[in-house]
Formats: structure tokens, C-alpha cells, sequence
């Protein structure tokens, strides 16, 4: 896990992580990403189960 220090980075963090959760298009200064600490989870291996379709 990384803690972002760069406000331009933290801006687009924030701007992915809105996107997930609202239509709006939102838009954040170097003020407002100054007021947060973003983290960035960094994946190295990833693993997933896959459900049979269900019968009908």
C-alpha cells in the first residue's frame, strides 16, 4: 500500500473513486486533496472463483 503525497495524484484518486459511486462529474483542487490522505493499493497477484451459470 502506497500513501500519496502528490496532490495532482491524490486529485485523480479521488476523481476514480467518486466515479465508482456517483454519475457527477467531480473535480478536486489541490486544497481539498490537502485535507485527505489517499492510498493506493498496489496488486501483485490477484485470484478469483468463477460460479457455474445457474440452471434453469
Amino acid at each position: 500500500m502506497t500513501i500519496l503525497e502528490d496532490p495532482a495524484e491524490k486529485c485523480r484518486g479521488l476523481e476514480i473513486i467518486m466515479a465508482q459511486t456517483s454519475d457527477r462529474k467531480w473535480a478536486f483542487t489541490e486544497r481539498m486533496a490537502n485535507q485527505v490522505e489517499v492510498y493506493r493499493l498496489d496488486v501483485e497477484e490477484f485470484q478469483a472463483k468463477a460460479n457455474p451459470p445457474l440452471r434453469k
